[in-house]
């Protein structure tokens, strides 16, 4: 290989800071992938068995894994299942002196990126690479050490955020809210789940775990009579487009021993109206097994009067950003006219981001049924609940 063809490759298929970790049994292989990324100048790290590199990963920056199919005491599918229950999906490229297509079929449907068959040029090592860090890349931000690292040691857990009853100015419910034990303050904020949740993989196994939990905490609130109302919490996009999470949810409630209509799934209304997909089948397969369903965040999408007949919606959240700009006449005007559709409907109608006595008065004024915000109480773990119902809670 020339040194001219050495830059080319290096300019055109890698970025100098992709990483990539090299687990293989076969001398040849190792040595061979490994002084082709150094000469390109791409950081690699070798590792002479999987034991070795499962023992490392959480510790490791994001990178393209390269790992033979056939290792000594564990396969390289076996390798990749283990690191996904890990809650780490970094592209996967298994390399093989087979050639037969059941092999490489069965590789791509487990989740590998990429299939290699041995012996492999340069060119088609650094084909393949590029596949895995387009992947990388297109599966979201991989700054998620800190939340991978929670989820595998059980330290993701739901905190509730009381919805109080502008009628009786007590609680009638809670919205659970992600957070994870041990975050700094950088860390545990809005934008980090939301970065989370943007990785595919990542996003379903915190949705499943945060309703583990939920219905953990639930299931004990009902076997002590404390009256939590209604729990609600946020399913995501890939959630409702996955054809089995009604029934999933469905079955986790049955063994947990908690009724349906004792949660709500807030959807977002850009999900939620989305025409190319099937959210809706699986929203209507929750309403009808009597789970509330609450629009998250509206006025932000483009929901419309035939949407909200058409879809099995029973609560109206009315976004924080329209909340907080009460103060203008706009939003003001805007408001008002959210309750009246929502009243018209026959619909619940939730005020989020409510802050000041101000916005409670108008909230309440216009005939808005449940708030919630800083000005009742941030969010709390599942093991203060009960004592809320003792509190004083503010003047409405």
């Amino acid at each position: 290989m020339s040194e001219n063809s050495v830059s080319n490759r290096s300019a055109t298929a890698l970025a100098p800071d992709s990483f990539v970790y090299i687990i293989d049994d076969d001398g040849d292989v190792l040595a061979s992938a490994a002084f082709l990324l150094q000469s390109l100048g791409i950081p690699n790290r070798t590792f002479s068995g999987a034991e070795s590199f499962l023992h490392s990963a959480d510790s490791l920056e994001p990178g393209c894994i390269l790992c033979d199919f056939n290792m000594p005491g564990m396969s390289g599918l076996k390798l990749q299942q283990k690191l996904l229950s890990q809650a780490i999906e970094w592209p996967f490229i298994l390399m093989s002196g087979q050639g037969d297509i059941p092999v490489a079929v069965e590789a791509i449907k487990k989740g590998a990126v990429e299939y290699l068959q041995k012996p492999f040029t340069d060119d088609q090592l650094l084909a393949v690479l590029h596949s895995g860090f387009r992947s990388l890349k297109s599966a979201g931000p991989t700054d998620n050490l800190a939340i991978r690292g929670a989820l595998k040691g059980d330290r993701v857990v739901p905190h509730y955020q009381p919805k109080v009853d502008l009628r009786t100015g007590r609680p009638n419910g809670f919205e659970a809210l992600l957070r994870w034990d041990g975050a700094d303050s950088r860390a545990d904020t809005a934008n980090a789940i939301r970065d989370a949740f943007a990785d595919p993989a990542l996003g379903e196994k915190l949705s499943r775990r945060m309703l583990e939990c939920i219905l953990l905490d639930v299931a004990g609130w009902l076997k002590s009579d404390i009256p939590f109302g209604r729990i609600s919490f946020n399913a995501s996009g890939r959630d409702l487009e996955n054809p089995n999470y009604a029934e999933e949810v469905l079955q986790q409630l049955a063994r947990a021993g908690v009724r349906p209509d004792s949660i709500q799934i807030e959807v977002l209304e850009t999900v939620a109206f989305d025409p190319h997909t099937h959210v809706r089948r699986t929203l209507e397969r929750l309403s009808n097994a009597n789970i509330s369903i609450a629009l998250d965040d509206f006025g932000t999408g483009y929901a419309s009067l035939t949407h909200l007949r058409a879809l099995p919606v029973d609560t109206i959240k009315i976004d924080r950003s329209f909340v907080s700009t009460l103060g203008e006449k706009s939003s003001a005007s805007i408001v008002r006219a959210m309750i009246g559709l929502a009243k018209g409907l026959d619909k619940e109608v939730i005020a989020e981001g409510v802050e000041t006595k101000e916005q409670v008065a108008f909230l309440k004024q216009n005939g808005c049924d449940t708030a919630q915000g800083y000005y009742f109480g941030q969010a709390i773990p599942g093991e203060d609940v009960p004592s809320t119902f003792a509190r004083e809670w503010p003047a409405l």
